[in-house]
């Protein structure tokens, strides 16, 4: 979920959420789309409630 790859942004994983793909989801990447504005608050929120959620990777940086 890096910006510039797939996922990178919002809007690819809204649409990853509208046709049920299962992610993997890290939440230093979340953080660095969030900072940078590629990832809206609101995606961000929906993510957080997306039943598809097959991996959360956790991670113990300044990010």
């Amino acid at each position: 979920m890096y910006p510039g790859y797939c996922l990178g942004d919002g809007e690819e994983i809204a649409r990853a959420m509208a046709m049920g793909v299962a992610l993997a989801v890290d939440v230093s990447h979340i953080y660095m789309q969030l900072c940078q504005g590629s990832l809206s608050p609101q995606i961000w929120r929906r993510l957080q409630d997306y039943e598809q959620i097959g991996e959360l990777h956790l991670s113990a940086n300044n990010g």
